[in-house]
This record gives structure tokens, C-alpha cells and sequence, in this order.
């Protein structure tokens, strides 16, 4: 049941996310500012093309849980991609729920005041958006239940056994930068999940620990699509997502993030 309607909750924030990107772009083709349609200013190009990358990486991680629910429900899926499919349900809706809501603010402001106003409509689509973290699991709710999976069902294992065979699968010579990134960024996460020492703390990063594996995850859905459809402008979405989308400074300030979380417990 969880399974489901999370993943449901993930495709409706992919679609709420679609339709900002789509909504705003219609709408920078016709507002005039400063002599020329805002569509042909620098920052609007820059918030249209964030919105973008959004929705079309939240659209990889969503519509492989889909891929793996399949399996399941057609009872072909293996062990691993059973324990893959509960950890990453959790993560995939928590992040795609916050990523949503930001996409539905940013959308609002690029409308100026008109978006603010009711008659619009397009107030409403924010408030659509905000029930997406909230119902079927918050996101301290959810990240508990990503716990569970690692604990009760070996999903840390899974994922593991996952990535780097995705990662090994990468043969094109213009994704060996990304590759050697993610292949970094997961070493690092599993140090640091490895760093923790007690229960408490573990509880206290899992929200970390949550947005990270969702930020890897798609990086990896990246690469492993680019690698099947090779066009210049999903690089470029590629090396838009770690550089922009990815944090930097998370492999530097895992033994940090630990002692504040401890100090605090």
C-alpha cells in the first residue's frame, strides 16, 4: 500500500513540477519588460532552465520506482530490486514532495505580482504542492521509515550493489568526470554512514542521509540515461545537476554534521 501510493505522490509532484516549467515558459513568450519578452532575459532563461532540470530529474527516479513496482507486481522483480524498491520509495517521495514545492514557489514568482493574486489561479498550485510532504509520510516520517528499510531489509546493501554496478556500466569517455564524482560521492556516504556510532545519531542525520541518497540516485539515473541516448543537451543536464543540484560541500562535512548531530542528542 505505501509503496504505491508514495510513488503515486512522486508522480504527482513530477507533474505539478511539468506544469510550472510549462506555465512559466508560456508566459515569459508573451510578458514584455524592458523593451523584450522576459524569456529573453538572462534570469529568467537561468529559473526557467532550474525548473527544467527539476521536473526531468525527479521524472528519472520516479518513473524507475515505477520500473521496479512493476516487477514486483508481476512477481519478476529479484531480492535486491525488492530491498531497492522499499528503501528508495521513502527518499524518492520525500525529495521529490520538497523539490515540488520549491518549483511551485519559484513558478509564482516568475509571474511577479500576477502570481500572487487569487483570480489567476496560480496561487493554488502551491497549495496543492505543500500536501505532497504531508500526507503518506512527512519527511521526518519518511526518513524514519528509510531507517526501517535499511535495518529490517538490507537496503543499504541493495543500494550499494546497485550503484556501483550501475557505475561500472558506464563506458562513454565524456561521462568519466561524472562518473569518478558519483563514484566519490557514494564512498562517502557510506564512510559516514559507517562514522556513526550510536542509534540516536543515526536518527538525528537520516534526513541528510535521505536527501543525499536522492541526490545520488538521480545522478546515477543521469548517467545510466545519457548512456543510453547520448545528446548533448542531457550532459548538459547531467553536469547542471552536480554542479548546481548536488552538495558540494557534503563529502567534507560529514564528520562535522555527525558531531553537531551528537552534540544535540
Amino acid at each position: 500500500l505505501f509503496n504505491v501510493t508514495r510513488i503515486y505522490n512522486t508522480i504527482s509532484a513530477v507533474s505539478y513540477m511539468r506544469r510550472a516549467f510549462s506555465l512559466s515558459e508560456a508566459y515569459g513568450k508573451i510578458r514584455e519588460a524592458f523593451g523584450k519578452n522576459i524569456d529573453q532575459h538572462i534570469l529568467y532563461k537561468k529559473s526557467l532552465l532550474d525548473l527544467e532540470i527539476a521536473y526531468e530529474s525527479n521524472s528519472l527516479i520516479a518513473f524507475f520506482l515505477v520500473q521496479l513496482l512493476g516487477k514486483e507486481d508481476c512477481k519478476t522483480s529479484t531480492e535486491r530490486e525488492e530491498a531497492l524498491l522499499r528503501l528508495l520509495t521513502p527518499i524518492s517521495k520525500l525529495y521529490s514532495a520538497k523539490a515540488c514545492i520549491a518549483s511551485a514557489s519559484e513558478h509564482i514568482e516568475m509571474f511577479g505580482g500576477l502570481g500572487y493574486l487569487e483570480d489567476t489561479n496560480i496561487p493554488v498550485l502551491l497549495r496543492n504542492a505543500q500536501v505532497l510532504s504531508i500526507w503518506e509520510g512527512t519527511t521526518n516520517v519518511l526518513s524514519l521509515d528509510m531507517l526501517r528499510a535499511i535495518e529490517k531489509e538490507n537496503g543499504l546493501v541493495a543500494y550499494k550493489e546497485f550503484a556501483e554496478e550501475m557505475i561500472a556500466s558506464i563506458s562513454l569517455p565524456e561521462l568519466q568526470e561524472a562518473k569518478n564524482i558519483l563514484s566519490n560521492k557514494l564512498k562517502s556516504l557510506y564512510r559516514f554512514i559507517g562514522n556513526i556510532s550510536s542509534k540516536d545519531t543515526m536518527i538525528g542525520c537520516s534526513r541528510d542521509i535521505a536527501f543525499f541518497i536522492g541526490e545520488l540516485t538521480i545522478g546515477l539515473l543521469w548517467m545510466d540515461f545519457i548512456q543510453k541516448a547520448p545528446k548533448e543537451k542531457y550532459f548538459k543536464a547531467l553536469n547542471y545537476w552536480i554542479k548546481f543540484k548536488m552538495n558540494e560541500n557534503s563529502l567534507d562535512l560529514y564528520e562535522m554534521m555527525i558531531a553537531e548531530h551528537e552534540s544535540v542528542s
